[in-house]
């Protein structure tokens, strides 16, 4: 009896990129960080010619540095295409159902609140009736206390109980369901969703002045103003704009 269990799926597909390419770039990315090593514990570049000889360097690392990117882009492109490709022919499909379903989608919904719009009109009549049924309750008490009848009294508080049980139910808030008419398809209900809509820009911005991601924000937007100034005098109020030399 043969215990093996079955190859996995694909378990003969080679890499999904050229290895040998890759191997080839990482020994020149290895030749790179050793040199680079060397400069380092040189420790400091004392002439000129050193100076002209790690511009060199920095020169042929950035340069590797772009060849490695442009080989993984073309490594990766027909991979996107075919991805893009893949997407499209099924986003196609997808959208024709999407817009099938948002036409009945506001049919239901427009159902579901008029229904619940009835319910809340029946129990709004329940809560006022077990509302009226517990004042007249009070009121038989009250006249049964008044003629010292503990009958009367006991009877009239029971009712007062079960009319306020009555009133706190038809308070309580339930939404309207909707069966499958075949079994197949799920319960359905309107649901709530919150969202928010800025009322005061100024007011918002400082209850959240405090947050990384509003600094990260703020960062982002003088950044790319500073950039589109091109070296131009620019201000922006609340930023001081630093300069640096760097490479």
């Amino acid at each position: 009896m043969n215990n093996m269990s079955p190859p996995p799926r694909d378990h003969n597909k080679g890499p999904a990129f050229n290895p040998d390419l890759v191997d080839e770039l990482a020994t020149k990315a290895d030749e790179v960080a050793d040199a680079a090593g060397e400069w380092k514990d040189a420790g400091k570049i004392e002439s000129n010619e050193q100076a002209q000889k790690a511009n060199d360097f920095l020169s042929g690392a950035r340069q590797l540095f772009k060849e490695i990117e442009e080989r993984r882009k073309a490594q990766k492109q027909p991979f996107l295409d075919a991805g893009r490709e893949i997407d499209a022919a099924f986003n196609r499909v997808k959208e024709i159902v999407e817009r099938a379903a948002n036409l009945v989608k506001p049919l239901v919904e427009t159902f579901l609140r008029e229904e619940e719009a009835k319910e809340q009109a029946r129990k709004a009549e329940e809560e006022r009736k077990a509302r009226e049924e517990a004042e007249a309750a009070e009121r038989a008490r009250k006249q049964a206390e008044e003629r010292n009848d503990v009958v009367g009294q006991q009877e009239a508080e029971e009712r007062a109980e079960a009319a306020r049980e009555a009133e706190a139910e038809a308070q309580k808030a339930e939404s309207t369901k909707l069966d499958s008419a075949t079994g197949g398809g799920k319960r359905t209900a309107l649901r709530t969703r919150r969202y928010v809509e800025i009322a005061n820009v100024n007011q918002a911005m400082l209850h959240y002045r405090m947050r990384p991601e509003m600094t990260d924000l703020l960062l982002r937007l003088a950044n790319a103003e500073v950039r589109s100034a091109k070296g131009n005098p620019i201000k922006i109020p609340g930023f001081d704009i630093k300069e640096e030399r760097k490479l």
